[in-house]
């Protein structure tokens, strides 16, 4: 189930830090008040961050369908950042 809905998401973009949505999708908001989409898996044992892009230019849901098929990428065994591109 996704966290980041109506007051949830309005509540996370006037906070500093990363905020899940579930799924391995977070939002970052950054002290300037810049927000960005990004999807955190684990790829031979090492975490990676895979930027889905700015929440100005990228809604919540197509940030959830990049996340989506980034999981379906790291279950294939394939590179998620190619996936993603």
């Amino acid at each position: 189930m996704y966290k980041l809905k109506g007051k949830a998401l309005d509540a996370a973009l006037k906070r500093v830090g990363m905020h899940s949505d579930g799924y391995g999708l977070f939002l970052r908001v950054r002290p300037s008040g810049s927000a960005q989409w990004f999807f955190v898996t684990t790829r031979g044992g090492k975490r990676r961050e895979i930027g889905l892009g700015g929440y100005n230019n990228l809604s919540i849901g197509d940030a959830r369908k990049r996340a989506q098929t980034a999981r379906e990428a790291v279950e294939r065994g394939e590179d998620p950042v190619a996936a993603v591109r």
